[in-house]
């Protein structure tokens, strides 16, 4: 069975909320909403991560790529997730550049 992008999206959303040092937004995107929005905002102890969901092969838009450039150039980690384990990732990464500071 294939899974979709969205329910790989709230699944992870629903297993990061779980954890008492993350807070997690699944974005839903509308017309009143801002374009290229990651799917996931999270903040993980203090620390500002959106990951743009997609499904393995898929590529962001450009307008998402520009999004998740101004959240990095703003001081936070951004980039696209296929699984839970590159989410994670970029908590990792996330943790690790404020270690560094």
């Amino acid at each position: 069975m294939r899974v979709s992008e969205s329910s790989m999206t709230y699944r992870i959303a629903r297993n990061l909320s779980r954890d008492r040092d993350t807070w997690v937004l699944k974005v839903v995107g509308s017309a009143d909403q801002r374009r290229g929005v990651p799917d996931l905002i999270i903040c993980h102890q203090g620390l500002f991560i959106g990951a743009e969901m997609k499904l393995p092969g898929q590529r962001m838009s450009r307008i998402q790529e520009v999004e998740c450039d101004r959240i990095v150039a703003a001081g936070g980690v951004a980039g696209v997730a296929t699984c839970r384990e590159d989410v994670d990732e970029m908590i990792r990464k996330a943790l690790l550049r404020e270690a560094v500071q």
